[in-house]
């Protein structure tokens, strides 16, 4: 196995993160590993996914080398969670329904 030393956060959050520590057998074990800390569900159609901190998809166990933080996602494409973008998220999510609902 490989030994994993990561802060692990949902995939546009930089809170509420985990850490794993743990001795993965392959990448399919990480994700999985990462997931049951975050306590993520896997999506009926979704795959996770991980990604650095610089938004690079990692896609073996080989990519997490040298990285400390890595943010797992449920399929979607990186969401930094610098961006105001992932801010506004929020916002204009009730805005839509309001909008679309008076239609």
């Amino acid at each position: 196995g490989t030994i994993v030393n990561l802060k692990v956060f949902v995939n546009g959050t930089n809170r509420g993160g985990r850490v794993v520590r743990a001795e993965v057998e392959d990448f399919y074990d990480l994700l999985t590993t990462c997931a049951s800390k975050l306590r993520m569900k896997l999506p009926e159609e979704g795959c996770y996914r991980l990604f650095s901190s610089a938004g690079r998809e990692v896609l073996g166990l080989e990519g997490v080398e040298g990285l400390d933080v890595v943010f797992l996602s449920q399929g979607e494409e990186w969401v930094n969670p610098q961006a105001p973008a992932a801010m506004s998220v929020s916002v204009s999510g009730p805005v839509v329904a309001a909008t679309s609902a008076a239609r």
